[in-house]
């Protein structure tokens, strides 16, 4: 299977956050035609490029996935 192939198969995802947070994620949609798991997964690449550069590559090697790419 291939990067684009592994791409299209989307894992699931279940987290608790709190019910304003919830609020937020699900009008998201509504405002930017944006898919609620495009949105979150963006957020989480944002925030790791956010991350001091040792931590990065840290993530890198725990998950053998380039940190800024995903």
């Amino acid at each position: 299977m291939n990067h684009n192939e592994k791409e299209k198969c989307n894992a699931s995802l279940s987290t608790r956050v709190r019910p304003s947070t919830k609020k937020l994620l699900e009008a998201i949609p509504l405002l930017t035609g944006t898919p609620q798991q495009q949105f979150v997964d963006e957020a989480i690449l944002t925030a790791i490029k956010l991350l001091p550069e040792d931590i990065q590559n840290r993530l890198h090697l725990l998950t053998n996935l380039d940190p800024m790419r995903g």
